[in-house]
């Protein structure tokens, strides 16, 4: 078990992703920090291949292939913003300001998680997406949304494949005890 996991007070800058949980299968993280951290996802950067469908970008996110657990998660008071360019090819539903999903590949246990005081900008799908693709297999429970502002996601999504969610917050599956109230969204498309 990852007993104590710390993120707090960095800058990061022209990520594809900024913070990703990426622990082995076989462990448990518990205790995680997400703090006061600035975040800026850059798709002007190696465009050639952020294009592409399936193209993981997020401020944070989890590792694609995880199925353990995750647990007493905190992410607050970070800014995540997108460098966007004018025309977005491919599927947007691996990219978010804050992605605890895991769609592609199934899922993982997530309990206890606080997402609060968050300003999330400019993303061109999800700014914060939760969810599993493996419908009563993993726990979702006790999660807090609250707090946060999201500003402009979804208004630069050029795309019209009609697969993109262009969501402020997104909600997928199976849940227990999830609080959402009161967030601050702005200029929803």
């Amino acid at each position: 078990v990852v007993q104590k996991y710390k993120v707090k007070e960095n800058q990061f800058n022209k990520c594809k992703i900024g913070v990703m949980l990426y622990p082995s299968n076989a462990y448990t993280m518990k205790n995680i920090e997400i703090e006061n951290n600035h975040i800026n996802v850059d798709m002007t950067i190696n465009s050639d291949t952020w294009d592409k469908a399936g193209s993981l970008m997020a401020g944070v996110t989890v590792e694609p292939n995880y199925h353990g657990t995750i647990q007493d998660l905190s992410i607050k008071s970070n800014v995540i913003e997108w460098t966007y360019k004018e025309t977005i090819l491919g599927s947007l539903e691996l990219i978010a300001g804050i992605g605890l999903s895991n769609g592609l590949s199934g899922g993982f246990n997530l309990q206890n998680c606080d997402i609060s005081g968050n300003t999330i900008k400019n993303f061109p799908s999800m700014g914060i997406s939760l969810g599993s693709a493996a419908v009563g297999t993993y726990v979702t429970k006790n999660i807090k949304i609250h707090d946060n502002i999201l500003v402009d996601n979804g208004i630069h999504n050029n795309n019209t494949n009609g697969k993109n969610p262009i969501d402020m917050v997104y909600i997928d599956y199976y849940f227990t005890h999830i609080y959402l109230a009161p967030n601050n969204m702005d200029n929803v498309d």
